[in-house]
């Protein structure tokens, strides 16, 4: 899903890449591949994907920013279990 919106946003030209070079390396050596119905970045090319693949979250994640922001957006058992892991991801990074 995020793979599909994300060349979408680029084919209507509401992206714009300011020359960053490990997303520009990353994004000529991409290579797609089919996942559960949908296309997916493939990780197995020669090139860090990690900056592409960032780069597409990052696009889907804004694009639904209102719906996931909002109240009843998520179950309660759903909230606890996110607020849990933003709490070990912390723990871990500030180690």
């Amino acid at each position: 899903m995020a793979h599909g919106q994300f060349l979408d946003a680029i084919t209507a030209g509401q992206l714009e890449h300011l020359n960053q070079k490990e997303l520009t390396d990353a994004v000529r050596a991409s290579q797609q591949r089919p996942l559960a119905g949908a296309m997916a970045w493939d990780p197995k090319v020669a090139v860090d994907q990690g900056p592409l693949v960032a780069a597409t979250l990052a696009v889907w994640q804004f694009a639904r920013w209102v719906e996931l922001s909002s109240p009843g957006a998520w179950t309660s058992k759903q909230a606890r279990c996110a607020l849990s892991q933003r709490r070990h991801h912390h723990q871990w990074y500030s180690r």
